[in-house]
């Protein structure tokens, strides 16, 4: 009361996580900290739900005592889980979708590399220019045929529209289990959102400013004309 103390605050997640330690200097007023156990390095497996727990720990830095220590319940989902409905605070964050947007995957890069094949046909420049005057058109135009230039590759390495029946209902408790891109490529089918984060990731690792659109039981992908 009326004075500051030095704590250490361990937190671990067991199973998921690496411990976090970070010493924070709290007084007598209410404070908020947002704390981030980083991920394990090696032996995590996501692919399933598990149940675990995660243990937070107040240690008196001057004595050495405990001073508070609490375990709750967690459940870890998989990596595919994307949480359509927050039943603890009735919300929906859909930007948990740009998860799935992997412009870095060696997938995306094999695939790029079609879509320039595509583009020679198409304009004789062999190549994903992005934003870049390259070729004798305006700038929508380049956008517009490097764009499909994707869309075409995306067919040809034979991805469909295929919906799938573990999709999404109310015994997935309002999740959607969605497919990486990768796996949509491995697959070569997708669903609505499935195909659109695939697009997306081409789009971006061409250089491009891309969007998720999610409207009423459908996702599209929206891309800006000129940077």
């Amino acid at each position: 009361v009326n004075g500051e103390k030095d704590v250490l605050v361990t937190v671990e997640v067991d199973g998921f996580s690496q411990k976090y330690e970070k010493t924070i200097k709290v007084n007598q007023l209410p404070q908020r900290f947002y704390i981030k156990p980083p991920v394990l390095s090696s032996g995590l497996n996501l692919d399933s739900q598990k149940n675990t727990q995660i243990k937070v720990t107040v240690t008196d830095l001057d004595t050495g005592n405990i001073i508070a220590t609490e375990t709750e319940n967690v459940k870890i989902m998989s990596i595919n889980d994307f949480i359509l409905s927050n039943n603890e605070y009735g919300y929906t964050n859909f930007a948990d979708v740009l998860a799935w947007v992997t412009p870095e995957s060696d997938y995306i890069q094999e695939l790029l590399r079609i879509a320039a094949d595509n583009m020679e046909k198409y304009t004789g420049y062999h190549g994903i220019p992005g934003y870049q005057y390259v070729i004798d058109e305006d700038d929508t135009t380049i956008t517009a045929y490097q764009v499909y230039a994707i869309q075409k590759a995306i067919n040809d390495v034979g991805v469909r529209y295929v919906m799938s029946s573990y999709s999404i209902g109310e015994a997935t408790n309002a999740t959607q289990r969605v497919n990486r891109p990768d796996e949509t490529l491995l697959s070569k089918s997708g669903i609505c959102i499935e195909t659109s984060v695939l697009m997306a990731s081409a789009l971006q690792a061409a250089g491009f400013n891309s969007m998720i659109v999610l409207t009423t039981n459908h996702c599209q992908v929206a891309v800006e004309t000129w940077n």
